[in-house]
């Protein structure tokens, strides 16, 4: 258990919860709110707002719908309207067909984040 030392301490973007730098997974069984949460956790971290009463920095987000993307944007609507406000620019929504093993689909997913 020594080697953990050696560690740096990780920074949370949500207290506890998502780190500030890599990626966070939202995973369950299908129907069980998995997008509402994940939506709800960009609207959070996009306005610097606390998410279910746990701090949060302030950042851009980037969501990559793996699945599922034609209800999203119903569900972004209704966010919206349920908000009277619409997402900040900093919320960024991805479409494109991805596998993340395949380094040239990681390496065009950088290349997309980083130009925006």
């Amino acid at each position: 258990s020594d080697q953990f030392g050696a560690f740096p301490e990780i920074e949370f973007a949500v207290d506890d919860v998502f780190p500030m730098q890599g990626i966070g997974v939202i995973y369950g069984p299908s129907q069980s709110g998995k997008s509402a949460l994940a939506l709800s956790l960009v609207a959070a971290l996009v306005r610097g707002t606390p998410w279910f009463g746990r701090e949060t920095k302030q950042r851009r987000v980037w969501y990559v719908a793996l699945e599922g993307q034609s209800g999203l944007r119903s569900r972004v609507n209704a966010h919206e309207l349920h908000e009277g406000a619409l997402l900040p620019e900093t919320a960024k929504f991805l479409f494109d067909p991805l596998n993340l093993t395949s380094d040239a689909d990681v390496e065009a997913l950088k290349a997309k984040i980083s130009a925006n």
